[in-house]
């Protein structure tokens, strides 16, 4: 015995830098055999590692810290005053003529749904909504935000069996059985009948067992067993025993690596709270991109309608002068009433993008397409960050909830590497067993001190054959050296990110401003074209051109505006410093799906009692 014993410790002995040096020279030989059989040449390659280090205790934290702000300046604040889309050109005058009061059939559809004069159709839900409410609303019905939060209740459910495992389980079975036999083994002398036995068998068992936090299980049951006898050559019996017994590891499997799936989905469930938050924050980002996108949409259809209105007046007033014979020809009536078509096919075309921007966004709050909805703009109070790149860096680099855990997934990975290391130990198991029960012929409840029996032991598999062990280990050191790339790589994109974005903010600032210059020195220029073309001055095609300018400065002004709190909130985003709960503002408020739910329940129970 003590032979055997000191001839497999060189056995249990090897390294796990042995084994690392093993898979490496098996595996470059069998890639190069096959890469000189596919491609006719051995280009080289190595899975680099470095030597990794010790998991330290933040790896083994099941919920590792994580880094929030606590206090920030509301992203956005809704004003009192609701913001009306109007055309920022000049007016139209009134018009004498009937036919001046033509509008085009889509418009006039558009226009029913933002100045309703009545109720809406019967079976049709109608819904009025600015930024703050959409978002309240998509938080409450939107399907990809259910989604989410059922990743993060299956994450906490994985948890709650993990933690189970590690608590007292009661456990109880019954085995039911019928035996029988045509005397046995002995042969039945020449002469003799056979002796025909047959019985019932029934074995019920109830314990607990309880898996030890470092490895190893114990384990107490009671056992009764029940024969019942069908032949006369089978006997009743009655037993019932107690027993104890328990396995502990003493090298593999044993400390902290039996503790890994507990450890992994706690930590995985912080990882899902993170990732949630992540989702919660550009959903909130995507929603009122969206809304600022659409509230565009109105102002350009506005600019379309006063663009229209203001060509086709031109078309009146370049006919009439033509008519009076006041230095216009034909040629300029002809161009007045193309370009006031063409305004007129622009406007509709602008509707239509509208309402299919319109039915894209009811889908992303989870609202049905075939439902009535107006979006209601109002004047939003936009905070605009500092913006210091080094500044901005640093804040994303603390508070971004993605990088913390790519950063955490590196002590994960260390971790693994020690458990895979563990398992190229030997694996040694100390056992042990007693057992108390009745005496034969006594009854079940009668327990005898006598029948006590007991049993220890210790059991050695010795690593003999370890190729999976070998490449489960080298397989956990390439995870870990991706683990360090992959957090290298997402800290490097946060950084880019942040910089960029920080860009974009400051040219959309300088834009707005250049935009908004735009619209006033084209509004001077339309006046003057118009004035000019009315002292005959100027032909059509300056006043047409004069119009065709200040619509796309409008236009611009308006992209740029909603490009500008767009940018405010992807830049917070960004840098990890977007809060949203409820605390923080009305965005906050908007936020919590608890209180949307009730506060949704409230006016639907206003709305049915003032029915009522």
């Amino acid at each position: 015995m003590r032979a055997l014993l000191l001839a497999g410790i060189p056995i249990a002995g090897c390294s796990s830098q042995w084994h690392l040096r093993d898979a490496d020279r098996e595996v470059a030989r069998i890639v190069e055999q096959r890469k000189q059989e596919t491609l006719g040449y051995k280009p080289q390659v190595r899975a680099e590692v470095t030597t990794p280090d010790k998991p330290t205790t933040r790896a083994y934290e099941t919920i590792p810290q994580t880094t929030v702000v606590k206090r920030s300046v509301p992203a956005l604040e809704p004003l009192k005053s609701e913001f009306l889309p109007e055309p920022l050109g000049p007016k139209v005058p009134v018009a004498e003529d009937e036919n001046l009061d033509f509008v085009p059939e889509a418009y006039a559809t558009y226009s029913a749904v933002r100045e309703r004069m009545g109720p809406p159709a019967p079976g049709v839900e109608h819904f009025s909504l600015d930024l703050l409410k959409a978002i309240e609303y998509g938080v409450a019905h939107a399907r990809e935000y259910q989604d989410r939060m059922e990743d993060l209740y299956l994450a906490a459910l994985e948890v709650t069996l993990q933690r189970h495992l590690f608590e007292p389980r009661v456990f109880a079975t019954t085995e039911l059985g019928y035996a029988g036999s045509q005397g046995g083994r002995n042969r039945t002398p020449v002469g003799q009948d056979r002796r025909y036995t047959s019985a019932l068998r029934a074995v019920n068992a109830l314990g607990i067992s309880q898996q030890l936090p470092y490895g190893g299980e114990l384990v107490a049951e009671q056992v009764v067993t029940l024969v019942d006898s069908l032949s006369d050559a089978a006997v009743d019996g009655d037993s019932a025993s107690t027993n104890l017994r328990a396995s502990i590891p003493l090298l593999r499997n044993a400390g902290m690596v039996n503790l890994e799936p507990l450890i992994q989905s706690e930590r995985q469930l912080v990882y899902a709270v993170r990732s949630f938050e992540n989702y919660r924050r550009s959903f909130v980002v995507d929603i009122a991109s969206r809304f600022f996108q659409l509230v565009s949409q109105q102002q350009s259809i506005e600019n379309r309608r006063q663009n229209y209105e203001n060509l086709k007046l031109l078309s009146e007033r370049s006919l009439a002068m033509f008519n009076a014979g006041d230095r216009v020809s034909f040629l300029d009536v002809q161009r007045a009433h193309q370009n006031m078509l063409n305004a007129e096919n622009a406007l509709i075309d602008s509707i239509n993008s509208y309402q299919a921007s319109l039915d894209s966004f009811k889908i992303a709050i989870g609202m049905p397409v075939e439902a009535d909805l107006e979006i209601v703009p109002i004047e939003l109070e936009v905070n605009i960050p500092e913006l210091q790149d080094d500044n901005s860096v640093a804040l994303a680099l603390r508070y971004r909830l993605d990088l913390q855990t790519s950063r955490d997934r590196v002590d994960d990975a260390r971790r693994a590497v020690s458990n895979a290391r563990n398992g190229l130990l030997p694996d040694v198991e100390l056992s042990a067993r007693g057992s108390v029960g009745n005496m034969n012929d006594d009854p079940i409840y009668e327990y005898n001190a006598d029948s006590w029996e007991y049993s220890a032991g210790v059991v050695i598999d010795w690593p003999i054959d370890q190729v999976r062990e070998r490449n489960t280990y080298r397989r956990a050191l390439i995870q870990l050296e991706r683990a360090r790339r992959s957090y290298i790589q997402s800290r490097e994109q946060v950084i880019s990110e942040v910089r960029q974005i920080s860009r974009q903010i400051r040219l959309a600032l300088i834009t707005l401003e250049i935009q908004k210059r735009s619209v006033e020195l084209n509004q001077k220029r339309l006046d003057l074209a118009n004035e000019r073309f009315t002292l005959g001055e100027a032909q059509v095609l300056d006043v047409v051109d004069a119009q065709s300018a200040l619509l796309n400065a409008q236009d611009a002004y308006d992209r740029a505006r909603a490009n500008l709190q767009t940018q405010v909130l992807q830049y917070l985003r960004d840098t990890g410093t977007l809060r949203i709960d409820p605390s923080a503002g009305a965005l906050g408020r908007a936020m919590d799906r608890a209180g949307a739910i009730e506060r949704t329940m409230n006016e639907l129970d206003a709305k049915y009692l003032s029915e009522r």
